[in-house]
């Protein structure tokens, strides 16, 4: 469901130490055969550009972007901080089926990137979202030992990795109105069409429930996710191939 700040009751990731943000071009020639110097151009990638939230875990809910509130704790039990991908204590936080997050108003944007990485603990015997919005904001979802990019609005729609292991791996989805696009370890695994057509007031923003999935109105959750997660990402614009790329190798 999209929210409209002030019109729609909403339902229900800047300074970062592990974030490494290359912005680069470059006009170094090669000599090619035979011919003059060519001068090679490199993408420019620039992934602080549209980044309206980033959640990072590193023994905190706190947005490094300073644009966002901090993350609520739902449902029951402690935060629990783990280690990340590359092992750093504290660094990352595990969801363990009876505690989730509340990420409030989000910016909303028809172009839009969701990226987390995620290391699942368990099989999910039916489809677990982890972290959506309900509505034109991309999702994550767990099916079993696969993993959905999602839209919902204005049908839904999504696309699936399957089978995936129960490692660390790197996930994005992104959205342009049309298509919805999912990229795992930071190839792209497919894309389905989802067209919408709608003006956006200015301010519309969407909440977001991590690690569980509540109806609107409701304390009891319909999917709970055994797994982990750290940097969590928000973008108000869709990433390119190669940011994406970038990102997951950061």
């Amino acid at each position: 469901m999209i929210i409209l700040a002030a019109v729609v009751t909403p339902l229900a990731f800047f300074s970062c130490s592990k974030e490494k943000l290359e912005t680069q071009q470059t006009n170094d020639a090669e000599p090619v055969s035979g011919r003059a110097f060519q001068p090679i151009f490199k993408p420019v990638v620039d992934l602080k550009k549209g980044l309206s939230g980033l959640y990072q875990f590193d023994g905190n809910l706190k947005d490094n972007t300073g644009q966002l509130k901090d993350a609520v704790a739902n449902i029951s039990g402690a935060d629990n901080y783990i280690e990340d991908r590359k092992g750093n204590a504290n660094s990352a936080i595990k969801f363990n089926g009876r505690y989730g997050l509340d990420i409030f108003k989000v910016p909303l944007s028809l172009n839009s990137t969701l990226a987390a990485w995620v290391k699942y603990d368990a099989l999910a015997p039916s489809t677990n979202y982890f972290a959506t919005s309900e509505g034109l904001m991309p999702s994550f979802a767990q099916d079993n030992d696969s993993y959905w990019g999602v839209v919902w609005t204005p049908g839904s729609a999504g696309v699936q990795a399957w089978p995936v292991d129960d490692h660390w791996h790197h996930l994005v989805a992104t959205y342009d109105g049309k298509d919805v696009k999912l990229y795992v370890d930071g190839s792209l695994i497919g894309s389905e069409n989802n067209p919408v057509s709608i003006d956006l007031p200015q301010g519309s923003w969407v909440n977001y429930q991590v690690g569980y999935l509540t109806p609107q109105g409701s304390k009891i959750p319909t999917t709970i996710w055994n797994g982990r997660m750290d940097d969590l990402r928000f973008y108000a614009r869709v990433l390119s191939a190669f940011d994406i790329l970038t990102l997951y190798k950061q």
